[in-house]
């Protein structure tokens, strides 16, 4: 089940993940340049072991978020198998902080990936470009 999750990362390395704090521009109406907005902060941090089975997944952007763009078709938790897990979505505008709350407690010692599709889009309608994984470990 690991390697599967290992599949899964590597798969969305190769297709151009972001790293953390990499900010890429893109051209707009002509002469205007925007910024992407960045991943800044993810809980439970990346690799991160020995995480609680009650753990919610937490990702913070550097930008106001479209909360509409984010949902279970572009934010998913999969769990060691590959199978996406059950949750409920929700996005707190000040903090710019998207949290997946999983609808049952994660399952003990399993590697779980959480992933952004690149189509996530700030309030200026401007999308991440690129999608972004993690993993981490629960606790035995």
């Amino acid at each position: 089940m690991r390697i599967l999750a290992i599949a899964v990362v590597i798969a969305f390395l190769v297709a151009g993940c972001k790293e953390k704090h990499s900010s890429s521009a893109v051209q707009t109406n002509g002469d205007e340049t925007v910024n992407r907005p960045d991943i800044e902060y993810e809980s439970p941090v990346p690799d991160e072991t020995g995480v609680l089975p009650t753990a919610v997944v937490l990702v913070r952007f550097s930008d106001p978020m479209d909360p509409f763009s984010i949902n279970t078709g572009t934010f998913i938790v999969r769990d060691g198998s590959g199978a996406p897990i059950a949750g409920t979505i929700t996005y707190n505008a000040t903090t710019h902080e998207a949290t997946f709350t999983p609808s049952a407690l994660l399952m003990p010692s399993m590697t779980y990936t959480a992933s952004l599709a690149a189509g996530i889009l700030n309030t200026s309608g401007v999308s991440l470009g690129v999608g972004h994984a993690w993993l981490f470990t629960t606790a035995p």
